[in-house]
């Protein structure tokens, strides 16, 4: 359930040039479109989590907040080092345990 309404907050707070996905458990990419300013990934983020905190609560759910590692793709990137990049972003801000973000 906690997945689910995860994945609504997401799809709920990114344009229709956007994409999310699921990439697997409870991980998620999200690609922002025309933007070379990790301030755009980090409000889309705290928009989650603060839509995540109350409807978690308006449902009688454990909030769960969404951490998250960014970073802006060049003409050069490959995907294998933006993952990489992108995960090791991840692990920082998941360090704080309340929802954190860190970028590349």
């Amino acid at each position: 359930e906690v997945i689910r309404l995860s994945a609504q907050m997401i799809i709920g707070r990114i344009r229709t040039i956007d994409l999310a996905s699921r990439l697997h458990g409870d991980e998620f990419a999200i690609f922002v479109s025309n933007t070379q300013d990790y301030q755009v990934a980090r409000k889309i983020v705290e928009d989650i989590n603060t839509t995540l905190l109350a409807e978690s609560a308006r449902r009688h759910m454990p909030n769960i907040p969404l951490s998250a590692g960014a970073v802006i793709a060049t003409c050069k990137s490959s995907y294998p080092l933006l993952a990489k990049q992108a995960d090791q972003a991840l692990y920082e801000a998941k360090a704080t345990h309340n929802g954190g973000f860190a970028h590349a």
